[in-house]
């Protein structure tokens, strides 16, 4: 290993089984952590937005990573479909319920009775999950 090698994999994150290895100043460990999360994010989100979106017979909208501090997702005015890249943390069934609420969004602009019936109709189970979410969704904000 030369020794631009070295100093790479000393400021890299990777996983091994369980944990994240982590090296680099101390100081830095944040900054780094989170960008492995919101990169290893953008890929689980995207693959699911794809896996959804297909089933409800949706375009694919285009995929932006947020940071919000309050917010799982959202859908902006242009048809962007925002997921928080905290839900990497997050059981698989509860990434999919925030994204079959950001694609019920799609036939219906607001949180309505018909709403939660096009949720329903996408993520059967979502009353489960939704309450799960909010039980130990805020574990998720802390790192």
């Amino acid at each position: 290993m030369c020794s631009s090698d070295l100093q790479a994999s000393a400021t890299t994150v990777r996983r091994q089984a369980d944990y994240l290895i982590c090296g680099g100043p101390p100081e830095q460990l944040a900054q780094r952590v989170t960008h492995w999360y919101r990169r290893e994010a953008r890929a689980v989100l995207l693959e699911r937005l794809v896996y959804h979106a297909e089933r409800a017979g949706l375009p694919l909208p285009p995929l932006r990573v947020s940071d919000a501090r309050t917010r799982w997702g959202s859908l902006s005015a242009k048809g962007v479909v925002s997921l928080n890249w905290r839900l990497i943390k997050a059981s698989p069934e509860q990434l999919d319920y925030v994204i079959c609420h950001e694609l019920a969004h799609f036939r219906q602009r607001n949180h309505s009775a018909a709403f939660w019936r096009e949720v329903e109709r996408l993520f059967p189970d979502y009353l489960r999950v939704r309450a799960a979410l909010r039980e130990t969704g805020r574990h998720y904000f802390a790192f």
